[in-house]
């Protein structure tokens, strides 16, 4: 059970309710700002001999009038819809992913190159001769701790 509305809520209400279905209204008594009309003349925009003093130019026109004339047929006898897909873009998805696939192929071969670079430029970090001094001595130490004599492992016995 809800409270008793006092009477400042109850006026309140009244106003939103009054406000609402003027809004409403007025948005039922717009007309449409879209001009769906067919066009006027354009007969005046134009000299009316500017195009007979250049063959060139009318031609030109002609033909991308015919362009579009052939685009529209296009439009009216297939779907209806504007064809809006990017030109670039493959209808055929097999050549699509041929392409995508040569060119990540590509990218590949492109960071191989860069990597193998890297290796053939790259300097040594150990030095032979360090680890051959080490070894001379730890052999030292081998022999003078060991109670049999001491044979290293890649020399032939005697």
């Amino acid at each position: 059970m809800q409270p008793k509305k006092s009477s400042n809520m109850a006026s309140q209400e009244r106003e939103q309710e009054r406000n609402y279905w003027l809004h409403r209204d007025r948005v039922a008594s717009q007309r449409s700002l879209i001009d769906n009309k067919t066009p006027e003349s354009c007969a005046f925009v134009r000299p009316i001999g500017s195009m007979r003093g250049n063959p060139a130019r009318s031609e030109q026109v002609n033909r991308d009038n015919q362009k579009l004339v052939q685009k529209m047929v296009y439009i009216m006898n297939t779907r209806g819809g504007v064809d809006t897909s990017e030109p670039w873009r493959d209808k055929n998805k097999a050549i699509a992913s041929q392409r995508r696939r040569n060119q990540e192929q590509a990218v590949i071969a492109q960071e191989n190159a860069k990597l193998l670079g890297r290796l053939e430029h790259a300097r040594p970090t150990y030095r032979a001769e360090k680890f051959e001094a080490d070894r001379r001595r730890n052999e030292e130490f081998a022999a003078r701790a060991s109670r049999y004599p001491y044979q290293p492992m890649d020399r032939p016995k005697l």
